[in-house]
């Protein structure tokens, strides 16, 4: 199906405002549009009848992450778009990933796979890794396979969002997607 839907230079400018950067304002109005097909046509079919605004709400974010959202941008995504504060558009996320677990479980580990990966995200520091989180989800979800491989289990850091992780269990989480073994300097 095709639908054109017109989107003047006026509206490209204010969803860039809206999202603090002009960067990716095309990408951000395509991935908006589909997100808003896909929620109609699920509401239209009966697979998707919110009942409450709340309910409205994680539909909303659930239809972002099937139109190509990533877990690590969502956060900036749905604060512009859903005008909230950060906190609270982390509190929706992860809201919706757990509403919907088993359907965006698939974009939770991809998110963990790139914050592993990620040497930005992922630093050696003071003897063990650094990682910093982009959402309570992809903490929950490295947390839990920390747990079931009894490896040492990370400590909350000093800073907001930022988690310690000891050498090996940093490695199991490396290795749980078959990625070689990260030295630290």
């Amino acid at each position: 199906m095709r639908v054109d839907v017109p989107f003047e230079q006026e509206d490209k400018q204010r969803l860039g405002e809206a999202l603090g950067s002009q960067a990716q304002v095309d990408r951000f109005a395509t991935l908006v549009a589909r997100a808003g097909a896909t929620e109609a046509l699920d509401q239209a079919t009966g697979k998707g009848m919110p009942t409450t605004f709340s309910e409205l709400r994680f539909f909303r974010i659930r239809s972002l992450f099937r139109a190509g959202l990533s877990v690590n941008e969502a956060e900036g995504v749905v604060t512009a778009l859903f005008k909230v504060s950060s906190p609270s558009a982390r509190k929706y996320i992860d809201d919706a990933i757990s509403r919907f677990d088993i359907e965006l479980r698939p974009f939770v580990v991809e998110a963990v796979k790139k914050v592993i990966e990620d040497e930005h995200l992922a630093k050696w520091s003071d003897g063990a890794w650094e990682i910093s989180m982009p959402c309570e989800a992809v903490r929950k979800w490295m947390h839990e396979q920390i747990r079931k491989s009894n490896k040492p289990n990370p400590h909350r850091s000093d800073r907001a969002s930022v988690w310690r992780y000891p050498d090996s269990s940093y490695q199991h989480l490396r290795g749980f997607f078959q990625l070689s073994p990260r030295p630290h300097p």
